[in-house]
C-alpha cells in the first residue's frame, strides 16, 4: 500500500516559474554573431567555418547551444528564479547569451576539428583552426531580442 502526499496552499515556485517562463517566451537569445552586433565579414566567414565552405564543417557555434544544458548555468540561475522582479527576465537571459557566446569562444580555442589539409598549413604557416586573425574568436557575442 502507498502512501499519497498532497500539498495544500499556492506552490509559489511553481507560479513564479509558470511567470518567469511566460515573460521569457516572447524573448529570444541569439548567441555567436548576432545581425548588428559584428561585422557582415566576421558572421560570413563564421557561417562559412560552421557549415564548410572550401573544406570541412568546423561546427564551433553549435557547441554553444550545449551550455543551457549543462548543470552550472542553472545552479548559477536559481537565484534569478527566487525574485519576482521585472528586470530577472532582462538578466536571466543576458546572463545565458554571455554563456553562450563564451562557449562559442571555447569552442574555437578547444581546436577539436577536422585537422586543416598540408596545403593550408603551408599557407597559413600554423595549424591552429579558426584563429587565423582571431576576428571570429574576438566577436563572439550575444544579443537578447524579441521574438519575431
Amino acid at each position: 500500500m502507498g502512501a499519497k502526499l498532497t500539498r495544500t496552499g499556492k506552490d509559489v515556485l511553481a507560479s513564479r516559474l509558470k511567470a518567469f517562463q511566460k515573460a521569457c517566451s516572447a524573448r529570444v537569445v541569439v548567441a555567436g554573431y548576432p545581425e548588428g552586433k559584428v561585422s557582415d565579414f566576421a558572421a560570413q566567414k563564421a557561417y562559412w567555418n560552421e557549415h564548410g565552405k572550401n573544406g570541412p564543417a568546423r561546427p564551433f557555434m553549435t557547441r554553444a547551444g550545449m551550455y543551457m544544458l549543462r548543470g552550472d548555468f542553472y545552479k548559477s540561475s536559481l537565484w534569478l528564479l527566487s525574485m519576482s522582479r521585472p528586470a530577472v527576465v532582462e538578466m536571466f537571459l543576458e546572463k545565458a547569451g554571455e554563456g553562450m557566446a563564451g562557449e562559442v569562444r571555447h569552442s574555437i580555442a578547444d581546436q577539436g576539428f577536422a585537422p586543416l589539409a598540408e596545403s593550408t598549413k603551408r599557407h597559413k604557416g600554423h595549424d591552429v583552426q579558426l584563429m587565423e586573425t582571431t576576428e571570429m574568436y574576438y566577436a563572439a557575442t550575444s544579443a537578447v531580442k524579441e521574438r519575431t
